[in-house]
């Protein structure tokens, strides 16, 4: 418990017993009363309440986040007085539970192990030659086969010019230990950085766009990486103390996860089945369309990449194989999509099927709006 910030002595023992036309004097005693009728004692007792006011004042920020808890640190009083954890400018920050169907974290492309430069789970990028893994434990991290002896992967946090000059506060959670670091964002990559075992983590601008850093060092790997989280302000709420141990203050929600990982990519088949439906074609006055629902709002035109084919349109004529897609225009819910055959397309028919048949490899549509 925090100590009474109150140090002005505060007896409480003014009399209220006066008379009408009853004689004072400065000490009490000359009159032949105590020391309390005096009125410099009283004077005495309204300067000490005067200066215990301040002091309570001045206690308050601290009082706030600690003493009124009765805890020991801010984020063990916000978590016991109930308070909302700081939103994370992060998506898909919580890596531990293996990465499969509805799983955390989001990982629509399906690989356990990614490696080289490009996507690998959701919204997470390398721009090196990085080695990725997803384990039920967390994610791993390393410079494997890297040409420049270090891995990494970030995230691109779009419309986040309003964070440059900004305080931020980093947090790894990792092997159940916590690393963390409150500084400005300003536009260097090398400005500032948190200290992991095996590399490093670190938020900084380039471009008017602010990113957010693993880096995995030649003597690493980062391993049993278990969640991370960026936030305004100088206090982290990513985890708390329970019987010395760091627990999460919460544990994101899968489908409101996929749903923001959705905006910048949608992975159809999601279930893997190898013989998937994708929408309906249609043939226009010149041209055949693939008309394919999306579950959410896609925060830009995507391209579109058909993957483990072949692809179909099945119809009154026939199946007739597909080659690609290109995006002609796409609304809330729903894109259209021009289909260029293999060979040649239906004769007669006006309607079919868009699927895909491979009984070794699921196949997959991507339609890929990232960042």
């Amino acid at each position: 418990m925090s100590d009474n910030p109150i140090t002005a002595p505060l007896p409480i023992d003014l009399p209220t017993d006066w008379k009408s036309n009853q004689v004072v004097s400065p000490d009490g005693t000359s009159a032949g009363y105590t020391k309390q009728y005096g009125y410099n004692y009283l004077m005495e007792q309204v300067n000490n309440a005067q200066r215990a006011a301040k002091e309570v004042g001045d206690a308050i920020p601290k009082c706030a986040d600690l003493a009124l808890s009765n805890l020991d640190t801010p984020q063990e009083a916000l978590y016991n007085l109930g308070a909302a954890p700081g939103v994370n400018l992060l998506d898909n920050w919580y890596f531990v539970g293996g990465g499969g169907p509805g799983q955390l974290p989001v990982n629509q492309r399906g690989q356990m192990k990614y490696a080289g430069i490009g996507y690998g789970i959701d919204r997470w990028k390398s721009n090196t030659d990085s080695y990725v893994e997803i384990t039920a434990d967390g994610l791993t991290i390393a410079s494997e086969g890297s040409q420049f002896g270090y891995g990494l992967i970030y995230q691109a946090i779009p419309d986040s010019a309003w964070l440059i000059g900004r305080t931020v506060t980093l947090s790894v959670l990792m092997q159940g230990n916590l690393f963390t670091k409150s500084e400005r964002i300003v536009d260097n990559p090398d400005a500032w950085s948190v200290s992991l075992s095996g590399g490093t983590a670190r938020a900084y601008a380039i471009n008017q766009t602010v990113f957010f850093e693993f880096v995995a060092h030649s003597g690493g790997p980062l391993s049993g990486i278990q969640a991370v989280k960026l936030e305004i302000g100088p206090t982290q709420t990513l985890a708390h103390q329970e019987g010395g141990k760091w627990v999460l203050n919460e544990i994101p929600n899968y489908g409101e996860q996929l749903a923001r990982c959705q905006a910048y990519q949608i992975e159809l088949n999601a279930q893997r089945t190898v013989i998937p439906t994708f929408g309906v074609a249609m043939k226009g006055p010149t041209v055949w369309y693939a008309i394919i629902p999306l579950p959410v709002v896609m925060r830009a035109t995507p391209v579109v990449a058909l993957q483990n084919g072949p692809f179909y349109v099945e119809c009154a004529d026939g199946a007739f194989e597909v080659a690609s897609l290109f995006t002609q225009s796409f609304t809330a819910n729903l894109g259209l999509y021009l289909i260029h055959f293999a060979n040649a397309s239906p004769p007669t028919a006006t309607t079919g099927t868009f699927y895909a048949h491979n009984l070794t490899t699921p196949p997959s549509v991507i339609l890929d709006a990232n960042l």
